[in-house]
């Protein structure tokens, strides 16, 4: 993808007929969308490619390619750490709501007028794009590092439990508690 940078806004309808390709990058700090989630460092930039053209069918299309390594804060420790993040998606240009519904699945509706906003586009791909849950990749959290000292007793299940694979049940003890009193 070209480094130079993405165009703000751009007549549809001339995209589309021309079947203009849009390449650049621009700065993840630049996407209000996603200034709630990502921390800024200055130094995320997403690589984007977004193709006008029409299908078969004769709709107009957007297609959308994104590239990013955007901050994210842990969910679990709370520290920094980069995430990459790659999207494609297929989006089918609407005027209406009853349009959209008539879309075949394999198209996400856009709602859009004569002009687009590069940059929301990408700010929405961008934002499903992002994990439910940030969280740093596996084996690379410091809390589930030092829950786990290799060589320690339990640290296997320590792993284990972190990923979700067996955990105890915390009512377990009130259950405990309850059968202790009822036997009295």
């Amino acid at each position: 993808m070209s480094d130079g940078p993405l165009p703000h806004t751009v007549d549809t309808r001339k995209a589309v007929t021309l079947e203009a390709c849009y390449s650049g990058t621009l700065k993840a700090a630049n996407l209000s969308r996603l200034s709630d989630v990502l921390l800024d460092d200055g130094s995320d930039a997403v690589s984007a490619r977004i193709q006008f053209t029409r299908d078969d069918e004769d709709r107009q299309i957007v297609l959308v390619e994104l590239h990013a390594v955007v901050l994210l804060e842990c969910q679990r420790c709370l520290e920094q750490f980069r995430q990459p993040l790659d999207s494609r998606s297929q989006l089918a240009i609407v005027r209406t709501d009853e349009e959209a519904k008539q879309l075949p699945p394999r198209y996400e509706p856009l709602l859009a007028g004569e002009d687009t906003d590069l940059w929301e586009i990408v700010g929405e791909e961008l934002a499903l794009a992002l994990p439910v849950a940030a969280l740093h990749p596996r084996g690379e959290c410091p809390v589930v590092l030092n829950k786990a000292i290799p060589g320690q007793a339990g640290s296997e299940q320590a792993l284990e439990n972190d990923s979700g694979t067996e955990r105890r049940n915390p009512f377990d003890v009130l259950s405990a508690l309850l059968n202790d009193d009822s036997s009295k």
